[in-house]
């Protein structure tokens, strides 16, 4: 496997296309019944290798992630040979955590309003090949980031840096 095997529950979620997979690999589903008693060996292989179709067409569409801690905000931005990171973090006490789920510029208003610590931002910029790209971004989502769609954070910040 390249990524990792797709849980229970997102196999449920893909469940539809899972079948068309099943399908087009001339498994119907009496046949899939058959193989899950007969070879679970085969039905594990089967499996790993729809998990890498799904994480291989998810990767090759992401261009931001966002990964939220307590007290910071990485805003990631993928092209085709680079990866850009805009980040926000808190120096000093306050009570500000990024992951409540409420709108980061919310948040920034009623932190500046109300606290003594500080707010900084930094922005990072690394070569990535783009044989190394989907990695990467896979890399990321395993330690917790998630995609933006629309890159909303990553402007954001970029707007806050001037």
């Amino acid at each position: 496997m390249q990524y990792r095997r797709l849980t229970g529950d997102e196999l449920q979620e893909l469940e539809k296309e899972f079948v068309r997979f099943l399908a087009a690999n001339g498994l119907p589903a009496e046949a899939w019944e058959n193989l899950k008693q007969t070879n679970p060996e085969r039905v594990e292989e089967l499996i790993e290798q729809f998990s890498d179709i799904v994480f291989e067409k998810v990767l090759a569409d992401v261009q931001h992630l966002e990964w939220r801690k307590p007290r910071e905000v990485l805003a990631l931005h993928f092209t085709p040979d680079t990866i850009r990171v805009n980040g926000i973090f808190v120096e000093g006490e306050t009570t500000l955590d990024f992951t409540e789920n409420r709108p980061v510029e919310e948040m920034i208003r009623n932190f500046q309003a109300v606290s003594g610590a500080k707010l900084q931002l930094f922005s990072a910029e690394r070569p990535c090949p783009p044989e190394a790209r989907k990695r990467e971004i896979f890399n990321y989502m395993q330690q917790g980031a998630l995609i933006s769609r629309n890159g909303e954070m990553y402007q954001l910040l970029e707007t806050l840096k001037s």
